[in-house]
């Protein structure tokens, strides 16, 4: 509800007036963070799918997700 409410405002809200920091102390970190850990995955995947089709890739990777969500949840609760 309120993520999807103020998102937009959060992505591009730069407080040229106010000055409160709040750009310069959300929005730039989390996006590089994201796009970083994008990356770095996307080159992880490509490592361990060699040889793979795309199809055995997608599906190794919902089963693989889901079944460790399972656990996590399962174990911690």
């Amino acid at each position: 509800g309120m993520l999807l409410m103020y998102l937009p405002r959060m992505l591009f809200y730069t407080d040229p007036i106010a000055k409160g920091g709040f750009p310069q102390g959300w929005t730039v970190f989390y996006w590089a963070w994201w796009v970083i850990y994008a990356i770095q995955m996307s080159i992880f995947l490509a490592r361990i799918s060699r040889g793979r089709t795309v199809r055995e890739l997608c599906f190794g990777m919902v089963l693989g997700l889901t079944a460790s969500t399972w656990i996590l949840w399962t174990v911690l609760g």
